[in-house]
């Protein structure tokens, strides 16, 4: 367990396992709950430090001397706990989510590639991998818009991005602004180029990118029509991602 402080300044508990339990079993907790450290490789509580230790003037660690009827005597060292700030929309793991986990593995389903993708881009983003954040953020922004696009509008499937983002009503005109500049990076990364607009635009930054991207994901789950749940997740958008 790792504890994260929510925007009340309340302490939550975090559950991340050393010990890795099956992939499925962390994809569909990180689907549900938002909690996109599960499923990392970057472990965001993992910091450099446990404990402290008081020193004297040369720098080296107090000694905790001890003497007879001294009583209880304060130990020069100390722990120390690392604090996680809220990134995406983490939601609790219920009874009731749990269960709908058990039914999808017990289903061989698998969860929602576009909604992993997103996930996979704050790990990225945490652990300062920040070309690999971009193009997974795009990837994942573009599975998402797509599902919606075909299994929800009826549109067709070979409309482009740049397209889905200009007529899409999921979006609002900033996200949508946000996005097409989150596209341009995305070409230049993929090609090994640096990202174009956040080297010499100074409104856009990572920061702005991953905000839009919690945006599609948020827009895209409340769309869901009632009664397409399971098959919209597991279902193949019919044309290639890249």
């Amino acid at each position: 367990m790792r504890l994260a402080p929510s925007p009340t300044f309340q302490s939550l508990r975090g559950l991340r396992w050393s010990r890795r339990p099956p992939q499925l079993l962390l994809d569909h907790i990180c689907q549900y709950t938002h909690q996109w450290w599960v499923r990392g490789g970057h472990d965001p509580f993992l910091g450099f430090q446990r404990l402290g230790a008081a020193v004297d003037v040369n720098f080296r660690t107090r000694k905790l001397f001890g003497y007879k009827g001294a009583g209880r005597i304060e130990s020069p060292w100390y722990g120390t706990a690392r604090f996680q700030p809220i990134l995406g929309n983490a939601a609790l793991l219920t009874k009731t989510i749990w269960s709908q986990i058990g039914t999808h593995i017990s289903q061989g389903q698998h969860a929602d590639v576009g909604v992993l993708g997103i996930h996979e881009a704050f790990a990225d983003y945490m652990a300062g991998r920040n070309d690999k954040c971009i193009l997974n953020l795009c990837i994942g922004i573009e599975i998402l818009l797509n599902k919606h696009w075909q299994a929800v509008l009826k549109k067709p499937s070979n409309d482009k991005l740049d397209k889905i983002v200009r007529k899409t009503p999921l979006l609002d005109e900033e996200t949508r602004e946000t996005l097409t500049k989150l596209i341009i990076d995305r070409g230049h990364v993929a090609h090994g180029r640096a990202a174009h607009i956040l080297a010499t635009n100074p409104s856009y930054t990572l920061e702005k990118y991953i905000s839009a991207g919690k945006t599609v994901l948020e827009k895209y789950l409340t769309s869901i029509p009632q009664g397409t749940w399971p098959r919209l997740m597991m279902l193949r958008i019919n044309r290639s991602v890249g």
